[in-house]
């Protein structure tokens, strides 16, 4: 199993509900977390190193969970192009690099997998921090783009797309912006770090590769506005 973002929240509850795998490979761009190695996805060095690193075999299956996201939720984007190249980079292009090179590799050595990749509720409505907003959207067509090349080749891709998680990220938001977007689901309420847990570790571990190319929403109901 290789997770990305291992060090934050909810990857951390995903691989609790998980069980023992014989091997993890788990990454991470924060440097405070010794449990994980170092990769930024917004280098492609890093990336490539850490897909290199992976001994992967003919015959056998692989997993694969992105948890990774950098989000400004507490000012509206400013017209600061640096600031959405960057956003864009880690929540889009860096993902799209890691679960793209690992596909390939899998394909090329005869091995299957399962990718499973989380984005966001803002895919769909959208988000003051405009390169996030941007990014998720764009986690939606790389979804059913990998599953499109590779799920005939062995190699399944799900995508997961959560509201209001009750995580150290979300609570980065605006308050008032925060419990307005939390009103927007049919619970009105954040969803638990574990219960969303579930719903991943059932798309990784559990689901039918007949789900290769769908985004699963896990936000309480429509999460749009009313």
């Amino acid at each position: 199993m290789v997770v990305v973002g291992a060090a934050g929240d909810l990857a951390r509850a995903v691989l609790a509900q998980c069980g023992s795998y014989r091997d993890r490979y788990l990454f991470d761009q924060r440097d405070d977390s010794p449990a994980v190695a170092h990769c930024d996805v917004a280098v492609p060095g890093d990336v490539e190193r850490a897909l290199d690193a992976l001994p992967i075999e003919a015959t056998q299956h692989w997993r694969m969970l992105s948890v990774v996201g950098s989000f400004n939720g507490r000012a509206e984007w400013a017209g600061d192009w640096h600031a959405l190249r960057a956003s864009i980079e880690i929540n889009l292009t860096g993902v799209a690099h890691f679960a793209g090179g690992l596909a390939h590799r899998l394909a090329v050595a005869g091995a299957t997998g399962r990718l499973v990749i989380v984005g966001s509720a803002a895919s769909r409505v959208g988000s003051r921090d405009i390169g996030y907003g941007a990014a998720k959207a764009g986690l939606v067509g790389l979804v059913r783009s990998l599953s499109k090349v590779f799920a005939a080749r062995g190699v399944t891709t799900v995508g997961v797309e959560p509201g209001i998680i009750d995580t150290a990220m979300s609570r980065q938001q605006d308050p008032i912006r925060r419990a307005a977007a939390i009103g927007q689901n049919d619970a009105v309420r954040p969803f638990g770090v574990v219960e969303v847990a579930e719903i991943i570790r059932y798309a990784l571990c559990a689901a039918p590769n007949a789900l290769s190319g769908s985004m699963i929403e896990v936000g309480g109901g429509p999460s749009r506005p009313r």
